[in-house]
This record gives C-alpha cells, structure tokens and sequence, in this order.
C-alpha cells in the first residue's frame, strides 16, 4: 500500500468536473497504478512526499519537487504585472516603507525571473492631489521592480497606485492613507554637548588624592572623557609639581579655567608669564563667590566691591593672551544688583546652580522673582545673570550634589538617585543653552566632602560611571558641520517627558529622553516610586537601529530597536535612555 500525502491547487477548468475541492487534501491510494492516475485530476504545487510502506519496493522516504506551478519562479514570456509587496500608509514626505513591490509573470501567473522590464508607477486615486516622489520609474531585477525610496507629499485618504509596463497588462494597489507629516527639529551637535561638559578639581590640596595619587587622578580624568577643568591659579614657581601637572592634562587634551583669587599679585604680567609654562589655560575667571563674608573681603560689600576693582586687569590679562573671561560667581539675589551691569569686563556670565539634593528640573523652593521663577530653579538663575551681564552666554562652573552609598542626611542624595541626576543636570543645562557646566567636583576630599563622582579612595561613584558612558557614546570629534533636522514625533510620556536631540558628523541621530522627575526625597531622606511612561516614536524614515538605556549604576544596556512599520515603542524612566537614528 502507498500513502500519499500532497498539496495543491485546483486547475479551475476541471475542478467541477473532478469533483474536487480547494482544500489541502490526504489520500490514501491502495494500488500502485492509483498514483498516476490521481496525479492526472490535479495541479500540484510545492514539494510531494511519497511515502512507501508495501509492492515490492523496500520502504523508503522520498521527496519529489513539483514543477510548472502558478507563482513559481519560471523563464517563461512576461504578460503581467501583479503587487508584490502593496504600499503602506505613511505620514506625508516620508519613505513608504515596506519598500513597494512589483512582479513581473506569465500568462499563468508565473514569476519571469529573467525579466528587466521597466516598471512605472502612477496614481490611480489622487484624493489628496499628491504627488509621487522619488523614483517612480525602476528597472525589475530577477523579475521584481522594488521602489525602495517612493513618498507621497500630500495627506488623504484612499490613494491607490497603478503599475505600468509596456506591452503587460498593468496592476492596480489596494487604498491605502498618507497621514499629516511629522514635525521637524533641529538637532544639536552632539560633540558639542560633550564639549559642554566640565569637572571641578583642586589639584594643589596637596592633603588630598588630588596632590598624593596625581597619576591615577589624571587617569581618571582622561577615563572620563572631559575635555574640561576648573582650577585655581597660582604664580607657582616653574618647577612646581603643579606646572608639570597642567602640562600632562594639555598632552592629555584637557583645558583649565583659571579662577584668579583677589589676592593675587602682579596681574595681568604673572599670568601672561603663567600661561605658556602650564599650556592648558583656556580662560581666566573672577574670584569664587565674592558675596560670601571673607572669600574677597570681611562682608558681602567689601568683597563685591573689591572684586570690582580687581576684574579689570583679570581682563587685561585676557585680552593680551586672547582668551575669555568668565565673569564673577555669586550666592545672592541681591549681589547681582549691587555688581550692576558689568558685561563690559567678562566675555561669559557665571553661575552656581546647587539644588540641594533636588532633581535639576525642580522649579525651586523659594521666594520668586520678578519673572515669576522660584529660587533655585535653573531659570530663576538664568533671570539673575541678565542683571549683571545681559546678553552674555552663560556658564556654570559649580553645580552637582552630596552623595554617599546611603544617607540619612537631609539634602544628601544615595550614589544610585545622583547617578540618574547628574546626567541630567548636564542635558538639561545644554537645553537651555548654558555654554560649559562644571560639576564640582572630581573626587571626595577634606574641604568639600561627598561632592565628588569619585570617593575619596578615586573608586568610582553611579555618576561618574554614567557621565563617562554619556560621553563615550556622544563624542564625535572633528571639523565643524552644521546639523540637519529629524522628521519625528512622540506621543505620550506625560509633561515630565524630557529630550534632546543630537546629530553625529556620520548623519546618525542620537534622541535623548528622560523623565524630569524627583525620585528621591531630600528633606525626609526617603525614595518617591517612578511610574515608567509608556510613548510611541514615530519616524519619518523608519531607521531606529539601537536603544541605550542608563541604570541607577551608571551602566548602559544596549538593545536592537524593533520597529512597527514607522513607529518605535518605548518605555522612559527617569533614567536616560538613547535611541540611535540612522536616516
């Protein structure tokens, strides 16, 4: 007895007639000379197994391929054109994606795999009165024509498209809708924010890391990937460790603004004398926080006061080396108003932007200004330097926070709730356009303890784990070029839902989203629950390739991004997560 069992498809000329239906089918055939004569009623398509249990063959299992079947491949003579891969709805100027599709076949419905006809498109229903853009008019390979970069530029619904080629009967798509486009933003350089980024030191605390463990300090800095420091200047003798530590972090690429304490002598000739010995001074900046009782005088008065008087030849020395001023640092509200408008003798505006274990989007805690922004919000700081510098750009040498493993400390932060907000508070002051933002500072040391993204024995902290993935993964050094902009939307996430959009010099995308969020309290010490957003990225060319994604360590997990046709999933945390873009 042999048992057959096959596919296959109806020859509708004698199906009736054969008595059989358009369902797969098992038969059993009890004769041998059965086969040949079942395989006269039928078409067969696909692969037939024949399996031989009786006759006088041994049993054996065999696979017979069976030719001549509609839609498989043949070299027969071209007659038609049928949709391969129909076209997909799209948002309006944006690729149709799947790529459409056009077969070349027979009379039988057969694929002509030596077929190169030309195949042209054109609408069919015009609803919108679009217009068909990109190459409309393609060359079938192997008996395909494929569109790969077809967009319509007007929305509506129900266009259909016809396929054309000469001397074949044509083919027409099902409808299908091209939605409103996507809005378009400019992106930033993303070297650019990487060069934003800054780090406070004090490498002459000669009682600190900073002093005894110097070569592991600058390997910290060059791991890290800042390009700059912050320090203080002294008229050091040129055999001091110090000058040969400034002339390793120029080798190294790194550059330092000097802060000019009030009480120094001989300037400007001592610091244009300095400048070329250390080789990494890139700018001069006032004394630190001269409001502050006994930093440039005994009250707040004095110390504005002689600060103002010592500004000048910081600047003349600035000039006469052709480097920037950033201009004085102050704690108070109304030390903005007593400096008055001092632009004249600074080239940047400076600030100290501390939240005190608040998130950096916090909208402050205390009393508002005349723009109606809350003390210790970023924009409540940004009303303070138009006061005394209008106009200026603005830099912010100190900012960062008090961290331990744990704390029961108000306004001290666990390492894990820094590590999400120190990125943060770098992304967000970019936002805001903020030139450089210093965190202060390195590491742990005896005169500002817990401040440091390094502990005081230079193991590394969440946070420095998380700036050095930052900059790892943004850095593009190279020759200036002007960013381009990104058809794209997001929906949902809620208002809380943060981004930034960078561009790379090879065209690739880098979107950077976070929820501006507290997640800790730093009055009561205690964590406040995260819900995750749930958004859809929609993209006019389909190319996500990669998500980032931070975690309360500072590490990053990579993953492939799978699309839905123009829309990615994603779920945002306020850990930042990155989604690459190749256009």
């Amino acid at each position: 007895m042999y048992l057959l069992w096959f596919s296959y498809k109806i020859d509708a000329t004698k199906s009736a007639s054969n008595g059989l239906n358009h369902s797969p089918k098992s038969f059993r055939i009890n004769e041998c000379s059965s086969i040949s004569s079942a395989f006269s009623r039928i078409i067969l398509t696909g692969i037939l197994t024949i399996f031989l249990n009786a006759c006088s063959s041994p049993t054996r299992n065999t696979t017979t391929p069976i030719t001549g079947a509609p839609n498989s491949p043949t070299t027969g003579v071209p007659a038609q054109l049928s949709f391969a891969t129909q076209p997909a709805g799209a948002p309006a100027g944006a690729t149709i994606a799947p790529a459409i599709r056009v077969s070349i076949l027979d009379a039988q419905g057969n694929l002509v795999t030596t077929a190169s006809n030309i195949v042209e498109l054109s609408f069919q229903a015009n609803p919108g009165n679009g217009a068909l853009e990109g190459a409309t008019s393609v060359a079938a390979i192997a008996g395909l024509a494929t569109f790969s970069a077809l967009s319509i530029n007007l929305p509506a619904n129900g266009y259909s498209i016809t396929a054309a080629s000469t001397g074949l009967n044509s083919a027409y798509s099902s409808a299908f809708s091209i939605s409103a486009p996507l809005p378009v933003e400019q992106a930033a350089q993303a070297d650019a924010f990487v060069d934003s980024i800054g780090i406070g030191t004090h490498l002459s605390y000669n009682d600190t890391p900073y002093f005894s463990a110097w070569p592991q300090v600058l390997n910290a800095l060059t791991t890290l990937g800042v390009r700059h420091i912050r320090d203080g200047f002294w008229n050091w003798d040129s055999s001091s460790p110090y000058i040969s530590e400034h002339e390793a972090l120029a080798d190294a690429g790194i550059k330092c603004t000097y802060v000019v304490p009030i009480n120094s002598t001989g300037v400007p000739e001592s610091i244009e004398q300095f400048s070329p010995e250390v080789k990494d001074m890139e700018a001069l900046e006032a004394p630190n926080e001269c409001d502050v009782p006994g930093n440039c005088g005994q009250d707040t008065l004095t110390g504005i006061d002689n600060m103002l008087n010592f500004l000048p030849s910081i600047d003349a020395a600035a000039t006469n080396l052709g480097i920037p001023v950033v201009g004085p640092s102050f704690t108070q509200q109304s030390s903005y108003v007593i400096s008055g408008n001092i632009s004249s003798e600074m080239t940047t505006n400076n600030l100290h932007v501390y939240f005190g274990g608040r998130n950096p989007g916090s909208a402050g805690w205390g009393d508002f200004d005349p723009q109606g922004n809350s003390y210790g919000s970023f924009p409540w700081w940004l009303d303070q330097v138009n006061v005394d510098a209008p106009g200026l750009p603005t830099e912010v040498t100190e900012t960062g926070f008090i961290a331990y493993p744990t704390t029961a400390t108000p306004y001290t932060l666990p390492e894990s709730v820094e590590a999400s907000y120190t990125p943060r508070t770098l992304l967000s002051a970019f936002q805001l356009g903020i030139k450089h933002t210093y965190i202060y500072e390195l590491l742990d040391e005896v005169s500002s303890p817990g401040y440091g993204i390094l502990r005081s024995d230079l193991s590394p902290k969440p946070a420095y784990t998380a700036i050095e993935n930052l900059i790892s993964n943004l850095q593009d050094k190279g020759p200036s070029f002007s960013p381009s902009q990104l058809a794209y939307s997001i929906a949902g996430g809620g208002p809380n839902l943060s981004h930034l959009l960078l561009q790379k010099r090879d065209g690739s995308f880098w979107l950077i989203l976070w929820l501006e969020v507290p997640s800790y309290d730093p009055a009561s010490n205690q964590p406040i629950q995260i819900t995750p957003q749930q958004i859809t990225l929609t993209l006019a060319d389909p190319d996500a390739r990669q998500v980032l994604q931070w975690d309360t360590s500072g590490n990053v997990s990579r993953a492939n991004a799978i699309m839905q046709g123009y829309t990615l999933a994603l779920t945002v945390s306020d850990q930042i997560s990155i989604v690459k873009i190749v256009p």
